[in-house]
């Protein structure tokens, strides 16, 4: 097959939606299809959700109508894929050249908008392309049995269009390894609890830091680590200078993606602490990385996560927004070596045989031979 996947953001190196793109493309181009990437050529600061607004909106899909118009002209592809229910341009051009079009929707982006505080008229636009993009697809993908009854129940989408798909783990990348503290600045005689991902409020990082002086109370040696950026950085900073917890958080900040299973390799517990909002509508690429790498996970009880970790006892289930029930759970894996290495091993086995970047890919080919 030739397929065309259009990337809604700049590809960047550090970026979960970079990484699933690039993961989806290798892996297809090594089951035997020809497959292009396509993405805006516009400033990543563009795509803050503080500065979505009208103009910047068009600003990235123009370009990108221009440059998927040229590609479908010459490649004449048999699979249109966009990576998000607001990319226009794939949905014109796949309406005027009778080619199916494949959307993923991972979450309604006009919902996480609310939670930022873009402006109303923005996610009316926004909420008006999910609509259209719903409709003209052929085939809807996404990673969780909540967004896909959200689809149903509240967009009135039928189910047979809906295929759920999760995401996974570039296993070969994502494994265990011997890794020195000292090589990535960090005490040897401390323990680590490892954040990796994006600062945004679904994240659950005000609680985590919260749960942070009942941990060292009971440990004064624990430290936690938090890799990544994004908009709550400065006010989850700010938290950390008021709770006095300056030599305890360590904000790492954006790291090269081969990097980061080094850091997860040197941590003791993982975290993924997703607020409530966020039941039904996850299935998160840094749960599958973490336990890729035979590292047991602290996550919130909720729909994508709560399966993953109960059916495969490679971790434990907090109620979201508990930071004292989080607390708790993350001493319980820390004073307790032998949980923490068979719940490892049983999340590494559970990726490998199920959550493999191989595996998914196969399901998404599958999806589009239907198609044509």
């Amino acid at each position: 097959m030739n397929i065309i996947i259009i990337w809604g953001m700049p590809l960047i190196e550090d970026n979960a939606q970079t990484i699933c793109a690039i993961e989806k493309v290798r892996t297809l181009k090594k089951l035997g299809h020809e497959v292009f990437l396509i993405s805006p050529s516009v400033p990543l600061s563009l795509y803050k959700y503080n500065q979505l607004k009208l103009p910047v909106l068009l600003l990235c899909q123009i370009p990108l109508f221009i440059k998927l118009f040229l590609k479908v002209i010459r490649e004449k592809p048999d699979i249109l894929h966009s990576s998000s229910a607001l990319i226009l341009p794939s949905l014109i051009i796949s309406r005027a050249f009778n080619i199916p079009h494949v959307v993923e929707v991972h979450g309604i982006l006009s919902e996480d908008s609310k939670l930022v505080g873009v402006n109303k008229f923005v996610i009316k636009l926004m909420e008006i392309c999910e609509f259209s993009s719903y409709r003209i697809s052929k085939l809807i993908l996404t990673n969780s049995e909540g967004t896909k009854d959200d689809l149903i129940h509240n967009k009135k989408i039928s189910p047979q269009k809906i295929s759920i798909i999760p995401n996974g783990a570039n296993i070969e990348l994502f494994k265990k390894m011997n890794v020195s503290k000292k090589v990535l600045g960090l005490d040897e005689q401390n323990k680590y609890i490892i954040f990796v991902g994006n600062l945004a409020p679904w994240q659950g990082l005000a609680c985590l830091v919260d749960s942070m002086p009942t941990i060292i109370q009971n440990n004064s040696g624990v430290r936690l680590l938090i890799v990544g950026d994004g908009i709550l950085k400065n006010e989850l900073i700010q938290r950390v200078n008021e709770l006095k917890l300056e030599s305890v958080v360590d904000f790492k900040g954006s790291v090269p993606y081969e990097d980061i299973p080094k850091y997860i390799n040197a941590s003791d517990v993982c975290v993924a602490p997703f607020i409530k909002s966020r039941d039904n509508l996850m299935s998160p690429l840094k749960l599958f990385e973490y336990l890729s790498c035979e590292v047991p996970v602290v996550t919130s009880n909720i729909r994508g996560a709560r399966e993953l970790i109960e059916n495969n006892s490679c971790g434990l289930l907090f109620n979201p927004d508990d930071c004292n029930e989080l607390a708790e759970s993350i001493l319980k894996l820390l004073n307790d070596k032998k949980l923490r290495d068979e719940m490892g091993k049983r999340g590494r086995a559970a990726v490998v045989s199920g959550y493999s970047w191989e595996s998914i890919t196969k399901k998404i080919e599958s999806e589009y031979l239907q198609l044509i």
